[in-house]
Formats: structure tokens, C-alpha cells, sequence
């Protein structure tokens, strides 16, 4: 959860429409069963569970990129080199998710008293477009350079986020918490635009009354928790096309359910293949 406080202080085009007409969309089933270890709450392995059975659906259908890269670092001292090498690899799968076509069905077991959760989803899938614009998030907690960066938050910490985009574009941000009730980070409460635009290749502090442009309107964030090691969801959706943001709950402000915030994605990336859905859990401890 989060806690507001207010301070009073044509070639592109082309190879766009090349890039969409390429696109397979598919529909994808897929089944989960996720052996819980001691230290993951309930909550956590359903959303585990959900995760690995979309990684998997989207493997099976699309299959995966396996990279690696090698490193040398030499240092001389006294007239002696050391040479260290170091590898970094990855492997990722070439299909991106869409949405749910309809909620995903969970099932919950115990053997040999230890958990364990199934889960069943059913989605649109697509083969990852080769145009999606280069982003670097990262979550920063009661401060606002890369030092603060953290996932791991506690009850009555400063909440930022960092963007940087390759290309300018438009940004919505939503905050889910365990009852699935998504809140709109940004635009801010007080701006009455569609999505917030970005610039490229600069770095944007959002919640940070500091780096805010319009003073009057950036919200500051505090993260409070009604349990201790809560999980809160973050979506940051993006794309380089200007778009506006779903219909809320007009009794409830910037509020709108995970179900019926997916189901405006599922629509609106459908269209937009260029839009982006970046996921980020975020856990909120408390702090005695």
C-alpha cells in the first residue's frame, strides 16, 4: 500500500507497420505447480507460481535466447598483472504476455506438511516485437540515485522510481496490493492528462518533489503495510505511442481492479504493439 502526502512547495512509421504485421498473437494455456519453500508466504507463491507458468507457456511457444558474455579485467601492481575473467549469461523468451482472457485458477494442497500451489492460466501471447524501446528502472526507497535502490521496503519509507527511455514516449504507473486493488501512481492525482510523457535519454525521479518539473502537482509517497512482509505489484506501462489511461473508479480516487486494469491492457496492447508492461514485486516489511 502507499500513503500519499502533498507538499505545497516516416520511414519509423514504415518499419512500425512491417514490425505489426509480422506479430503472431496466440492464445496460451498453461499449468503450474509450485513446491513452496518454508520463508514464501501463501500470497507470494501464488504470484511465483503465476509467473513461472507464464515464463513456461511463453518458452514452449516461442522458445528462448540463451547469451552469454566473457570478460578479461587485467591490474598491474608493483610490476605483477592479475587477470580475473568473468562471465555474465542470461536466458530470456522470445514472447511477451498480453493479458488474461480469463482469471487464472489456483489450487491449494499440503503433503508431507509442506505447501503446495497449482495454478491454470489462460492468456494472449505474442513473439517479442525486435522495435521495443531500451528502458532502465529501478525502485528507490528514501533516496533518489541508483545507491537507493532497492525492492525490499519498510512501513514509513520514502518511495521513488527512476525511468530512462531510449526513446521519448508515454508512461502510466499503477501500485496492486494484495487485494488486487491497483491505485495510479502516475499521472499524478492532480494532473488531468491521459499519460504522463517522457523524455529520451534522460533520467526521470518520479514521487520526488526535488527532481518534479511541476511542483504542484508531483505526489511524495510514503509505503505503509497492514502485515508484515506484504507484496505490492508494480506496473509500469510504456510506449512510444501517446495513449490515455484507463477508466477508474470514480468513487475511488485513481482506483481501479487488477482485473479490470488487465483487461484494458490485454485491449490496449492488442493495438499498440509497441506498448510495454514492466512488472516489479515490491515488498513492504514491518519494521518492528
Amino acid at each position: 500500500m502507499v500513503w500519499y502526502k502533498r507538499f505545497y512547495v516516416l520511414l519509423l512509421c514504415i518499419a512500425c507497420s512491417l514490425i505489426v504485421c509480422s506479430q503472431r498473437t496466440i492464445t496460451i494455456c498453461e499449468k503450474y505447480t509450485y513446491h513452496v519453500p518454508e520463508s514464501i508466504t501463501q500470497e507470494a507463491a501464488k504470484r511465483i507460481a503465476l509467473e513461472r507458468a507464464i515464463t513456461n507457456g511463453l518458452a514452449n511457444e516461442f522458445g528462448t535466447v540463451v547469451t552469454a558474455n566473457t570478460s578479461t579485467i587485467m591490474h598491474t601492481s608493483n610490476g605483477n598483472t592479475d587477470m580475473h575473467n568473468y562471465s555474465i549469461g542470461r536466458t530470456e523468451v522470445k514472447g511477451e504476455w498480453l493479458g488474461h482472457i480469463k482469471e487464472p485458477i489456483y489450487s491449494i494442497d499440503y503433503q508431507d506438511d509442506m505447501l503446495i500451489v497449482s495454478v491454470d492460466v489462460c492468456g494472449k501471447a505474442r513473439e517479442i516485437s525486435s522495435y521495443n524501446v531500451d528502458l532502465s528502472i529501478k525502485t528507490l526507497c528514501n533516496g533518489t540515485d541508483d545507491r537507493y535502490e532497492r525492492d525490499i521496503i519498510y512501513e514509513g519509507d520514502r518511495f521513488y522510481v527512476s525511468f530512462i527511455s531510449s526513446h521519448h514516449g508515454y508512461l502510466l504507473m499503477y501500485l496492486i496490493d494484495e487485494d488486487a486493488n491497483a491505485m495510479r501512481l502516475l499521472p499524478y492525482y492532480l494532473d488531468t492528462i491521459g499519460s504522463y510523457y517522457v523524455e529520451a535519454n534522460k533520467q526521470h525521479v518520479f514521487f520526488s518533489m526535488e527532481h518534479a518539473e511541476d511542483k504542484d502537482l508531483v505526489d511524495e509517497l510514503q509505503m505503509t503495510c497492514s502485515k508484515d512482509n506484504e507484496i505490492n505489484l508494480l506496473y509500469i506501462i510504456y510506449s512510444p505511442n501517446k495513449f490515455s489511461k484507463p477508466l477508474e473508479n470514480i468513487n475511488s480516487n485513481q482506483i481501479i481492479s487488477q482485473q479490470a486494469l488487465d483487461k484494458w491492457l490485454l485491449t490496449a496492447r492488442m493495438r499498440d504493439s509497441s506498448m510495454q508492461l514492466i512488472r516489479k514485486n515490491i515488498i513492504i516489511k514491518k519494521t518492528q
